[in-house]
């Protein structure tokens, strides 16, 4: 037992696994932030469409494609800092997650905020006809 524990060496460890750390954020939040950006330009290319014709998905569209792209924004930050200082991604090994796997899974969060924000517009915010609209005292007049 003791020559296992003499092979320890936690500072290659610690190293180890703040190499990994890197990769993880560096690489992987870039390589999701991307894909975050263009579901986040087709929400806004479908809501530019829709706004031709009036329609009333183009304001929550907008809406979720301009906080979807202030999200990945900040989760690109790292990625792009180390692109930056040192011209390419940092290794992640055997990272292999396809780009349609993060396209899937921000449209599965986008549909998400596009539900809530269409909830809060059209109900809550309220433009005067939908459910959250206040309606007049009918005591007062009469």
């Amino acid at each position: 037992m003791e020559g296992q524990a003499e092979k320890f060496n936690f500072q290659e460890t610690v190293h180890e696994v703040g190499q990994a750390a890197v990769a993880v954020i560096g690489h992987c939040l870039f390589d999701a932030a991307v894909a975050g950006f263009v579901l986040a330009l087709i929400l806004a290319l479908v809501a530019l469409v829709l706004s031709r014709s009036k329609h009333r998905f183009t304001k929550p569209l907008f809406s979720v494609a301009r906080r979807l792209s202030m999200v990945c924004a900040v989760v690109a930050v790292p990625g792009v800092l180390y692109l930056i200082f040192s011209g390419k991604l940092p290794n992640s090994g055997n990272y292999n997650v396809s780009f349609l796997g993060y396209l899937v899974w921000w449209s599965m969060v986008s549909v998400h905020m596009c539900a809530e924000e269409m909830n809060f517009q059209w109900f809550i915010k309220g433009d005067g006809t939908g459910a959250g609209a206040v309606e007049p005292d009918l005591e007062k007049t009469s």
